[in-house]
């Protein structure tokens, strides 16, 4: 629909409105260029038509999220950096508004490419090459917690729990191959 756009990962829907993460790097059909600011475009699912456009920082986005009760859209990926380091890379995740693309916050790690995205009323978890799960403050954008995850993690789903209150869990797996649950708002064990 969008001729030119470079579409790197799944894009999340809600409603009428499809949100498509995009790149500057990875296609032969395209010259590839790190220096790109990629936007994240949402398109009227029924016509194909731009909604709006949002020019990021980052070369390469991927895994948006919508939250509906928030009506935010939070998407990540690589950028650009002078920081030396040994694994991993620059990256930015965007807490943005799902009606109009509004930068409500950003946050910036040096725990490379986003892999994954889930975001409650209180915190957006994401992760992202390093062997990490992270918690942000769904309000501020600023990290609440760190988890190790032992190895590398592709991805995570959030589990609700029988018994408790509403709150998911979130249950991941990595190289070590046991699964894991922990707490969003907290990262604790569950």
């Amino acid at each position: 629909v969008q001729a030119g756009l470079e579409a790197r990962g799944q894009p999340a829907w809600t409603g009428d409105t499809l949100y498509v993460p995009t790149a500057g790097v990875g296609s032969r059909a395209i010259t590839v260029n790190p220096a790109l600011r990629a936007p994240l475009v949402a398109l009227n699912l029924a016509t194909g038509e731009e909604r709006w456009r949002v020019e990021t920082d980052n070369y390469i986005l991927r895994v948006p999220f919508v939250d509906g009760e928030s009506q935010t859209v939070y998407v990540g990926g690589a950028r650009l950096s002078d920081v030396e380091i040994d694994e991993g890379g620059a990256q930015r995740i965007y807490a943005l508004s799902s009606e109009d693309g509004e930068v409500k916050w950003t946050y910036d790690s040096l725990d490379g490419l986003t892999k994954s995205i889930w975001a409650g009323s209180e915190t957006v978890v994401f992760a992202a090459y390093q062997d990490f799960l992270a918690g942000i403050d769904s309000r501020s954008g600023q990290e609440v917690w760190r988890e190790n995850s032992g190895n590398w993690v592709q991805s995570f789903a959030p589990l609700p729990l029988t018994g408790t209150s509403a709150k998911p869990a979130i249950a991941y797996g990595s190289a070590t191959g046991f699964l894991n649950l922990v707490d969003p708002v907290d990262g604790s064990d569950v």
